[in-house]
């Protein structure tokens, strides 16, 4: 029987097809936004699409809905001071998830790169679509901004992945992450993980690491 494909999948190809258009089509330049950012329909697409949710309320619900939701994003984009615009237009993404995926992108879309409000919203949005493909999350997570930005999907793509290969989910860690506490948590949740399957492939990981406080965590862990 032919499994019926999840919407946060065939978002997530989306986001793939406008990730190959712009490797098809080099050189286009943003145009200036506000607070002196830069934003393009490529910026947007390479940003990454929303998932959704596959069950969503009945149509008039949607609708009697999606007007004020249209409405708070307008009013989030008036915001003159930056911080808490940036608020506004996660809390329009945040509440727009389930019930209006399109409108949730456009928001998703208007955060400025690696700010705090963008990365849990990355990092909520690549566990999903990993429970789902993890290769496809993981080219998902390629097409995001920044590298903080993509090391961020890769360390919570690499704790789904972890529990079936940890040998994987470690592997991806090591050749993406960025150094930092969230970095750091990921390793430790990874190689406990790991340990309880196979203790000596983890500690063979552990033990490539210079000496250090991390290395000692990570044996810790093990």
């Amino acid at each position: 029987m032919m499994r019926r494909l999840h919407p946060w999948i065939c978002l997530g190809l989306l986001v793939l097809a406008a990730c190959e258009r712009s490797r098809e089509m080099p050189g286009q330049q943003g145009k200036p936004g506000r607070a002196g950012e830069t934003a393009s329909q490529q910026d947007l697409d390479e940003a990454g699409p929303l998932p959704a949710k596959s069950s969503r309320p009945p149509r008039e619900e949607r609708l009697e809905t999606r007007s004020p939701l249209r409405e708070a994003l307008a009013r989030a984009e008036k915001i003159a001071e930056p911080g808490a615009r940036q608020k506004a237009l996660a809390a329009v993404a945040w509440n727009a998830l389930e019930l209006d995926p399109d409108l949730a992108r456009e928001a998703f879309g208007l955060l400025a790169t690696d700010s705090p409000e963008k990365i849990p919203l990355i990092q909520h949005f690549a566990m999903r679509l990993a429970d789902e493909d993890p290769n496809a999350a993981l080219e998902w997570a390629e097409c995001l901004g920044s590298e903080r930005e993509t090391a961020a999907a890769q360390a919570q793509i690499a704790l789904v992945i972890a529990d079936s290969d940890p040998g994987r989910a470690a592997a991806l860690l090591s050749e993406s992450g960025v150094a930092g506490r969230e970095f750091d948590v990921a390793i430790v949740q990874v190689l406990q993980r790991w340990a309880v399957q196979s203790a000596p492939d983890a500690a063979a990981w552990v033990a490539v690491f210079p000496p250090g406080g991390f290395r000692k965590a990570g044996v810790e862990a093990v």
